[in-house]
This record gives structure tokens, C-alpha cells and sequence, in this order.
């Protein structure tokens, strides 16, 4: 296996002399621990994942794209890129990503917020946020669906930040009183902004509300797929899905979980 870094690329060429096909997904650029470049070095629970299941792979080298949330979708979207690699299952929803993989992880969805928020104990989520400012991050506008109906909360007066980053910043600052994120990646980006001294009293913010639990797939381009764009995608995502699968049930994933200071299954 050859492993080869290019600009916002991580490529998985396989050093076998058969020819294999190319297969270019999408993922979050700044999705830590998940999928994120460090000092322009991809890194990451889900790089290490794929990578893992590429080396099992014969017929396909699989090219790991970074991008924004809200730019990868667009491209999945609009059938440029054969699949994105993070999102929920959203197929009663999002019309243009068809099939799925297996799941690939489970994410748990929370309300961060500032001290100084006057909430009750053990708050619910939404009832009990009704007519607070809570931030959400650009692209991920399933967090504001309620969910249990998946349909719009209205009661939440929601700000959009455009990352992770400032998310935690505006809740620090009092520009929200919360704001809702993935634990796995508050965990880790609260740790490094108290090191770097860009939150100066990580303290302040805590977990007030554990909302839900959601499966993580690689959804596939409905569009690209229609188009005749990626005549090896059920293939490749068949390939994909038993290799995950053999990895999974082999235990060959906790090692990775352990690394990144996530809970394992």
C-alpha cells in the first residue's frame, strides 16, 4: 500500500501491478476527531477507517477529498463526486443521496452551553430551550429538526456558524447561550482551544443536554449514479460495505476509537 498526500487529498493507491479503479469521496475538512487536516496532514477516525478498509479492497483505490460540509454536499448533489463520507441517513429528505453504506459509526448529538445560561436541570431538548439563541454549524441542518418528527423546530431562535470552531467561540462569548454539536468533537476541539488559549475558561461551557444518538453512512450521489457518472458504484459500495463489515466484526476498528479518546460501540 502506497499512500500518497495532495492538496486536501488523501490518496489510497493499492501497490499491486492489476489495474484498480479510482474511487474519489468527500468528507468534513475540520470534522475532528473525525475527518480533519492537521498541518495540512488529513487525520482522523474516519481517514484511518477508510484507509483500513482500501488495503482489503482489489479492484478500487479509494481518493479522500476534504472540503466544507456545505460546498461536499453541494458537489454530491449536483453528481460530481461519487459519494460523501459523515451524513445521517437522509433519504426521505435529501432526494439526490441514494444508497447508503452500512453504518460506519454512531454519532451523539448535544447542547453545549455557557454558564451563565439560565437553565433548568437536566434540560429537554427542545421544550426546554424555548426562546434561547443556539447556535448551529453551515451544512448541518438536520440538528434543527426535531427528533423524534423530523419536522422544524420553531421555538429555537437558531444562529448558524460556519464552523466548529466559532461555534464554541460564540457560546464562550455569550454570542449564543448554547449551541449543539457532536460530543466526540467537542470533546476534542474544548481541549485544544483551552490549550491554545482561544477559549480562555473551557470550564464555562458544559454539557447541558444529550438529545439523540444517529447512525454515520457514506451516502452515495443519487444524481452522479443516475447520470451514468459511476457505472462501478453499487459495485464499489458493495466491496466497500463487506469489507467494513469483516473489519468491524474482526475488532480491528478499537484501536482507532482508543486513539481518538472516543467510546467504542
Amino acid at each position: 500500500m502506497r499512500v500518497f498526500f495532495l492538496p486536501l487529498f488523501f490518496f489510497f493507491c493499492a501497490s499491486s501491478m492489476a489495474q484498480s479503479t479510482p474511487v474519489k469521496l468527500l468528507t468534513d475538512k475540520s470534522f475532528m476527531p473525525y475527518s480533519f487536516l492537521k498541518d495540512g496532514i488529513p487525520d482522523g477516525l474516519y481517514v484511518e477507517m477508510i484507509k483500513r478498509v482500501d488495503e482489503k479492497l482489489v479492484d478500487y483505490d479509494i481518493e479522500l477529498e476534504f472540503s466544507d460540509w456545505g460546498a461536499a454536499k453541494a458537489r454530491v448533489k449536483a453528481g460530481t463526486i461519487l459519494g460523501l463520507v459523515g451524513p445521517y441517513y437522509h433519504a426521505h429528505d435529501w432526494e439526490y443521496m441514494y444508497p447508503y453504506s452500512i453504518a460506519i459509526d454512531h454519532d451523539h448529538l448535544i447542547t453545549v452551553c455557557n454558564i451563565n445560561v439560565r437553565l433548568k436541570a437536566n434540560p429537554k431538548w427542545p421544550q426546554d430551550y424555548e426562546g434561547l439563541k443556539v447556535g448551529t454549524i453551515a451544512g448541518y441542518d438536520a440538528w434543527r429538526k426535531d427528533t423524534t418528527y423530523g419536522q422544524q423546530i420553531h421555538t429555537v431562535n437558531f444562529f448558524e456558524f460556519p464552523n466548529v470552531n466559532l461555534a464554541l467561540k460564540g457560546v464562550d462569548r455569550q454570542i449564543v447561550d448554547c449551541t449543539m454539536f457532536e460530543q466526540g468533537s467537542f470533546s476534542a476541539h474544548i481541549k485544544l482551544m483551552g490549550e491554545t488559549g482561544e477559549i480562555k475558561k473551557p470550564e464555562n461551557i458544559y454539557v447541558a443536554t444529550h438529545i439523540s444518538q444517529n447512525a454515520i453512512y457514506i451516502g452515495y450521489s443519487a444524481t452522479g449514479i443516475e447520470k451514468g457518472n459511476f457505472p462501478y458504484a453499487l459495485d464499489f459500495k458493495k466491496a466497500f460495505d463487506i469489507a467494513f463489515y469483516e473489519l468491524l466484526n474482526a475488532g480491528e476498528f478499537e484501536s482507532l476509537y482508543q486513539k481518538y479518546n472516543l467510546s467504542y460501540y
